[in-house]
């Protein structure tokens, strides 16, 4: 492998070597920011310099490299804004700044036209990175939109990439468990950003500005995961009037209004939404279904404070159990129930400094609450996170180099109770208060014209417990053509808040989270990620990536932990995983969607010694997504998915314990209790399924209409969730439950 990485390396300086001289005679860079008059980023403005384009990102930054060293005319252009222009001087071997801000009017363009780069094409021609897929707004439109278009389900269908069930909350991004993807909204921390099903995220769509995924080998500016990073940034409300829309579905109802601030001071946005697929799902099968998720979330944006735009978001989310249950030939009740939800406040202020600086702070709090109740009164379990943070980046770009410095100052305190309300006992309680400091540096940098190089380092200091850590990054990319690269990239990763999980539970509807203390280890893990990528033309792109992840000090409960003794409630574990991923895009006129796969193994080993396949140990995942203006003068999106065998623990048999009354001289009682395989050494059958929507839209009433038909499982697939067994009869029975079953659903947007 390495002879062959030094081979493509020469073979890309030979070709690109008259770039490089080029480049150094008389060229610059010039870097700028596109602002509205409100002090907000303006996403996806074409900016026009030297006889080329650039689009600016979520941020509203550009870059244009290579520009002829003297005097030019920049003009930017965006649809619902007046275009803008600046005469700069640029000088050779020298980086421009400049920022201009654009003035919301609506007006007509003359026809243009113009060939774009998507992000992913950006990202390819100016970033060391792989594994990292970027979503906008406009693509969130052509995710699948069985419901309405979701951001975060589109992950699910990205290479590397596991969702276990219809029913799982949680990501295993290579081999990795749910609870090692950072998830970030707008430089807050969320933990469970998923509501049951997978059917929605907890975000509005409606919210998002963009979203930013890396599977692997993310750089000193991530930390304090082992797997994967969910960067969202909300997006700012619209500066010329009050509007919205509503959108209602046979499971949800959603509504978004957004408008400016008094005096112009900036902007404004909120949506919340309520499902009630509990009622669906009892109108199509005889299953009861009582469950409903409700979320809101709010930003504002103000310009011009001390010199920057500053953004409030607000989040909140719920998820809501309650089962009746009872007990055979009697008329007593029971309730099952189960209730989680996430809490987000954050401020972030950020402000372009002299010299081609920009200083980001941001201060906030999230938190996390998960109940689980049998009662009345018999027993509770209850999961409290909250985590107070203050965060901060300086970024620097000057010539050919890009610096990152950062620091992160985070407070977590977590409880763990179960109790028995009847019997007025506390069963058990765990407490952490794992307080963390985290400081990074990072520059990328073209060390040649063909190659670009990113190294980076991240310290990380969780007090009390004396863990202090240097975390090394680094990232190539070299490019052996024009449209092709080979990209490289690792290092270590920590992690102080784990959850705790029980594989034969098959209802993953949360993570019970516990910090770094005396008895439970820091995670760690090393990564490396090896990759090809190669463009044909601007709208397809192929990815080849393989990876290699080791992780150490995994929590695991102790099936013999004793009740009264404090420190032996988990066992650490160690696992690896490996595979390679592939991912065709195509981002067509008239046809879109990608095809993703994924050859994987995972292994997990206790300190115990035993081994075993973690319930995420898929080999081969395929998820094909086609998206097109189809008959019926309707949008179509259809997407089949594949997923092999998953393991589970099975049941081999069952005992019965039975009560003795030596008095009596008889038997008084008795309980049954399964006797289980080895962990995980079955597998469920293979699972497929394939979905279909059609969304029409139309001008009616001075609104924009969308109508839309989804059918989710289209042909009925029966794909296993759970299997429940009965030793009542000879020979016993082994019953499958269904995961989601054929679920038909209308929909109705309606924007103004």
């Amino acid at each position: 492998m390495d002879r062959l990485l030094r081979m493509a390396l020469a073979a890309g300086s030979l070709a690109l070597a008259p770039a490089g001289t080029a480049a150094a005679q008389g060229f610059g860079t010039v870097a700028g920011l596109v602002r509205s008059s409100a002090g907000a980023p303006v996403a996806d403005a074409v900016v026009l310099l030297a006889g080329r384009r650039e689009l600016t990102d979520t941020a509203g930054r550009f870059v244009h490299r290579q520009v002829p060293a003297g005097e030019h005319r920049l003009a930017v252009q965006r649809v619902g804004f007046r275009p803008g222009s600046r005469v700069l001087t640029v000088l050779a071997g020298d980086t421009t700044r400049v920022e201009i801000a654009l003035t919301e009017v609506p007006i007509q363009l003359p026809g243009i036209t113009a060939v774009t780069q998507t992000p992913e094409r950006r990202r390819f021609e100016a970033e060391a990175q792989p594994s990292s897929r970027s979503l906008d707004v406009r693509e969130i439109a052509a995710v699948p939109g069985f419901i309405e278009s979701d951001l975060l389900r589109t992950v699910q269908l990205l290479p590397g990439v596991v969702s276990r069930s219809d029913y799982s909350v949680g990501l295993n991004v290579r081999g990795g468990d749910a609870d090692q993807n950072l998830v970030l909204l707008d430089g807050q921390v969320v933990f469970n950003p998923f509501h049951l099903g997978g059917l929605l995220s907890t975000f509005p769509d409606q919210m998002v500005q963009g979203l930013d995924f890396v599977a692997g080998g993310f750089p000193a500016r991530y930390g304090g995961r082992l797997s994967s990073v969910l960067d969202i940034s909300g997006r700012s409300g619209g500066t010329d009037r009050v509007h919205g829309s509503t959108a209602v579905s046979l499971l949800a109802t959603r509504v978004h209004l957004e408008g400016p601030l008094p005096r112009g001071a900036g902007s404004w946005i909120v949506a919340a939404r309520r499902t009630y697929a509990d009622q669906l799902v009892a109108a199509f099968t005889a299953e009861s279904f009582p469950y409903h998720f409700q979320d809101a979330m709010g930003r504002l944006t103000v310009g011009n404070v001390l010199g920057g735009t500053l953004g409030v978001t607000g989040f909140v989310s719920g998820d809501f159990f309650n089962f009746e249950l009872a007990e055979g030939g009697t008329t007593e009740r029971q309730t099952f129930r189960f209730d989680w939800g996430n809490r987000v406040a954050g401020v972030t202020w950020r402000r372009q400094l002299g010299g081609g600086a920009t200083l980001t702070q941001r201060f906030g709090g999230s938190g996390f609450f998960a109940e689980v109740a049998v009662g009345p009164g018999l027993v509770s379990f209850e999961n409290r996170l909250t985590r107070v943070g203050l965060s901060g980046d300086l970024e620097i770009e000057r010539g050919d180099h890009r610096w990152a410095l950062g620091y992160v100052a985070d407070r977590h305190d977590v409880s763990y109770v179960a109790a028995s309300g009847d019997a007025d006992l506390e069963l058990g309680r765990l407490d952490y208060s794992p307080r963390a400091l985290e400081l990074y540096g990072e520059d990328q940098w073209w060390a040649r014209s063909w190659l670009l190089v990113r190294p980076g380092a991240r310290l990380t200091h969780v007090g009390g417990i004396g863990f202090t850590r240097v975390a090394p990054r680094l990232a190539l990319k070299a490019f052996v053509g024009p449209a092709t690269a080979v990209t490289l990239a690792g290092g270590r990763y920590y992690q102080y808040v784990q959850s705790l999980r029980n594989e034969e539970i098959p209802v993953s509807l949360f993570e019970f989270w516990i910090g770094a203390d005396r008895d439970v280890p820091v995670g760690e893990a090393d990564q490396l990620v090896v990759g090809l990528e190669r463009w044909f033309g601007e709208s397809t792109s192929l990815q080849v990536e393989g990876f290699w992840k080791e992780m150490r000090n995994l929590v695991d409960g102790d099936p013999e932990e004793d009740p009264g003794r404090r420190g032996d409630e988990f066992l650490t574990a160690r696992g690896t995983a490996y595979g390679i991923d592939l991912y065709l895009r195509r981002t067509g006129r008239r046809v879109n969607g990608w095809i993703s796969y994924t050859l994987g193994k995972v292994t997990r080993s206790l300190e115990t010694g035993e081994r075993f396949p973690p319930g995420q140990d898929r080999r081969h995942q395929f998820n094909a997504v086609a998206i097109f203006d189809g008959p019926l003068g309707a949008n179509w999106t259809v997407r089949f998915g594949y997923g092999s065998p998953l393991p589970y623990t099975g049941i081999a048999g069952q005992w019965v314990h039975r009560f003795y009354d030596p008095g009596r001289n008889t038997y008084v009682g008795a309980f049954t209790e399964p006797y289980r395989t080895a962990r995980n050494s079955l597998r469920y059958p293979a699972y497929s399924r394939l979905d279909v929507a059609l969304s029409w839209r139309f001008t009616w009433l001075g609104a924009r209409w969308s109508p839309s038909l989804s059918l989710l499982n289209a042909y009925a697939r029966t794909n296993v969730f759970v299997y429940f067994y009965s030793y009542d009869r000879t020979p016993p029975i082994r019953r499958g439950f269904s995961q989601l079953p054929f679920l038909p659903t209308i929909g109705m947007e309606v924007e103004w």
